[in-house]
Parts: structure tokens; C-alpha cells; sequence
């Protein structure tokens, strides 16, 4: 699954009665089921009991990829392999089975959006919508509450959401310096001249740890080509060249 979204990583839940009562249907489902969305929705990777733990991609974020992202990729095809078609029915079954017990499934995940610098908890309900028509989503999100877990690229790194440096790390320190000396030696001589290596370095590093998004890491896309700023752009924050700071 390729992220062109959020990053969400959680579980959802089923009813212990209803789980119990359709354990075969719903094992099934999800253990051979390619889940909707493409490049957006959840991937199960394992279930303990009628717990399943997912990895998801948000169309912008989870919460509003929720409506979906339990139905076969195959829903909206008209032609269809033997598999997907045997996808579809273990699907149609299932809904059939939470509209005839009124049973919600219950999503609680964190969601991550570096490029918008978020980072939030979220608890969502999901159920069926018993006023169904072909072309419209299964599901309607019932209930969602939010908690905001304040982003920063130190979290990003911790909590496996991105790669990075961490400033109270020796080892990744070591990196950054190296990585920053790369680009410092691409630079022209002017630059050089008007600022030494060992100062620019010592004032990333202290930069990233009183910069409040950054707050002690350094996430690598900030200093990417692909992405909004690079090493560039981050070493005149440091040094005080740039009038936008990062954060105000």
C-alpha cells in the first residue's frame, strides 16, 4: 500500500458476541480479502481474537477513509476473477450479519500526517448504513472523538512513523553530521567562507532541539529534495538567514 495520505496505525473491534457467533465468516473475510482503497484504507495484520491490528493509509486522513475501508477492493467492479467475486459474497454476507444484529465495529488508531505536521488519536464507531443504496459507501461513521497528541519529528522518529536523527542519540548524530557535510561541500565557496562547518553543524543540532516541531529530531524528508524544504533551507532557519521560521 503506497501512502499518498495519512499514516494510521490501531485496531478495530468487533462485539465478543457477534465475533464468537461469525467467527468463520469474519476470519475468513479478512484473512483472504484485498480491503478497498488501493493506495488508501487498512491492512490487516493480525487478529487476536476479535481484536484486529492494522497498518492504514488515510485518504487525507483515516477518519474520512472509515466508510470504506472495510469493503473488498472488488465492490466496484463490474467484471470480476473467481477470487474477487468470492470476496465480494464473504463481504455481502458479513454486512448482512451487522445489519441483522444492529453490531458497530469500533476503530481506535493513531493518524499521522507529517506534510500537515499532525498527530492525533482518534476513536471511531462504525455500522452499517441501513439506508444502503448501490453506489453509495456501506458504512457511516457514527461516533468519532479526537485527541490531539502534538506533532513533532522527535515523536515521528520514536514512534516509527518516519525515518530520522535524534539529537540525544550518538549514533544518529554521527549520521547527520556525515549527511550534513555532504551538502556542505556541494556548497559554494562564498558560503564557506562566511560560515565553517563546525558552527553550521553545532547550530542544526541546536536548532532541531529547541525548535518545538522538531523538539529533538529531525525527520530526513525535511532536508529531501522531493519534499518542501532541504538542507538548504533548514541550515538558513538555524543560522537566522531565513524570515519564515519553521515554527513561530
Amino acid at each position: 500500500m503506497e501512502n499518498f495520505g495519512s499514516t494510521a496505525r490501531g485496531t478495530f473491534t468487533f462485539d465478543k458476541s457477534f465475533y464468537e457467533d461469525n467467527k468463520d465468516l469474519i476470519d475468513e473475510y479478512f484473512d483472504t480479502t484485498d480491503l478497498a482503497g488501493g493506495s488508501w484504507g487498512v491492512d490487516v495484520d493480525h487478529h487476536e481474537g476479535n481484536v484486529f491490528y492494522f497498518d492504514g493509509v488515510g485518504s487525507w486522513m483515516m477518519s474520512a477513509t472509515l466508510p470504506w475501508a472495510l469493503t473488498p477492493e472488488a465492490i466496484d467492479k463490474t467484471e470480476r476473477t473467481p477470487k474477487e467475486q468470492k470476496q465480494v459474497d464473504l463481504f455481502l454476507d458479513f454486512f448482512d450479519h451487522l445489519i441483522a444484529s444492529e453490531t458497530h465495529v469500533e476503530f481506535d488508531y493513531e493518524d499521522v500526517d507529517a506534510d500537515a505536521e499532525l498527530y492525533i488519536h482518534q476513536t471511531a464507531s462504525i455500522g452499517p448504513d441501513y439506508d444502503w443504496v448501490k453506489g453509495d459507501n456501506f458504512f457511516i461513521v457514527w461516533s468519532l472523538n479526537t485527541e490531539d497528541l502534538g506533532y513533532s519529528d522527535y515523536k515521528m522518529i520514536v514512534n516509527n512513523y518516519e525515518d530520522g536523527y535524534l539529537m540525544n542519540d550518538k549514533g544518529n548524530l554521527n549520521f547527520l553530521r556525515a549527511d550534513l557535510e555532504d551538502w556542505y561541500n556541494e556548497m559554494p565557496s562564498f558560503f564557506q567562507k562566511e560560515n565553517n562547518f563546525e558552527d553550521t553543524y553545532k547550530a542544526v543540532v541546536k536548532y532541531a532541539k529547541t525548535n518545538p516541531k522538531l523538539n529533538g529530531g529531525l525527520i530526513t524528508r525535511r532536508v529531501e529534495e522531493d519534499w518542501d524544504t532541504d538542507w538548504t533551507d533548514l541550515v538558513d532557519e538555524a543560522l537566522g538567514k531565513k524570515e519564515e521560521p519553521l515554527a513561530e
